[in-house]
């Protein structure tokens, strides 16, 4: 996605959409926090690779535990 202007733009759009930061744990991303996309709904099962399908999430998000609301 990083490798066209329309792909860094739809990356842009969504980090400012999410105001900067990770829906998971609530902390800004950065370029030396890294990040990863994530379809909220899997193109496997009938999701689009739109911008409303996708969230970005800190790296160390994917594959661990997301904290509770609670804590």
């Amino acid at each position: 996605m990083m490798d066209s202007l329309k792909g860094r733009m739809r990356l842009i759009r969504l980090w400012l959409d999410q105001q900067r930061s990770c829906p998971a744990w609530h902390q800004l991303i950065t370029k030396s926090s890294g990040w990863r996309l994530l379809h909220l709904e899997r193109e496997i099962d009938g999701g689009k690779d739109t911008i409303n399908n996708l969230t970005m999430l800190h790296r160390i998000v994917i594959g661990s535990r997301v904290p509770s609301e609670s804590q």
